[in-house]
């Protein structure tokens, strides 16, 4: 393994989300603006209601919106026919058209807002934000986090499928058994996924973010309200998590 290597960080890329925080800040857009309001007829259909979520929902995964990931379709590329979909690069508002095929888990506002992790809420957020700072996601990250906290490995490469630098490899085995490599790939591209990191420049951000150094006193305490969860397992038990609080605004 490369001393520090650079790797796809998945859905820690979500937590880069603090840029919108930023943005709410300046008061650019706020955490109680409606989906509707920045993206009109976006968040629509099969029960979706774009009205009744705001931004602070997608944050903290009380949207109630259905996880694109979860599409049979969209599953079945994943984890079945990988190899072709290997350089797909679907655009973020595409994706979320597929989850709006599905009718949300909740709606907000019908009883207290419920807790569910949706990959689409972080997608609408990074969507939110480039219509609120005229800036696209990658910008965006890179003038307000990566920039200003000096991380020098870290990148969003987009659609770019190829790693630079010394990088650590990721294979897993498929339904057959066999070893799949899935370092190569476009498919993590977007906002809730798409970051390229190391381990010491993700220590560094996470840092700068617990220690205040991104956001002012106001937007941290927002940024670590949680909300109960009652439906995400904890391992070894699988009990669910009843008595924590999950989701924070970031």
């Amino acid at each position: 393994m490369p001393d520090d290597p650079r790797f796809r960080v998945a859905s820690t890329t979500k937590t880069f989300t603090a840029v919108v925080l930023q943005l709410a800040a300046e008061q650019v857009l706020s955490l109680d603006d409606t989906v509707e309001h920045w993206l009109p007829g976006v968040v629509s259909g099969h029960g979706n209601d774009g009205s009744r979520v705001m931004l602070r929902d997608l944050l903290r995964h009380t949207s109630g919106l259905y996880d694109y990931v979860d599409d049979p379709r969209v599953r079945s590329e994943l984890t079945e026919h990988f190899e072709e979909s290997r350089y797909d690069d679907t655009p973020a508002q595409n994706l979320v058209a597929v989850a709006m095929r599905h009718r949300p888990l909740v709606v907000p506002g019908d009883g207290p807002r419920r807790w569910a992790y949706s990959n689409t809420d972080y997608l609408l957020a990074a969507m939110i934000a480039e219509k609120a700072s005229g800036l696209d996601w990658r910008e965006l990250v890179e003038h307000r986090v990566i920039a200003p906290l000096g991380l020098r490995h870290t990148y969003i490469p987009g659609a770019n499928p190829f790693l630079t630098g010394p990088h650590e490899r990721v294979a897993v085995k498929d339904a057959n058994g066999a070893v799949l490599d899935l370092t190569e790939q476009s498919l993590q591209h977007t906002a809730d996924s798409g970051g390229v990191s190391t381990p010491s420049d993700l220590d560094t951000f996470f840092r700068a973010l617990a220690g205040n150094r991104l956001l002012p006193a106001a937007l941290s305490e927002e940024m670590r309200r949680t909300v109960p969860c009652d439906d995400l397992p904890v391992p070894p038990s699988g009990r669910a998590a009843t008595d924590s609080g999950c989701a924070s605004s970031r």
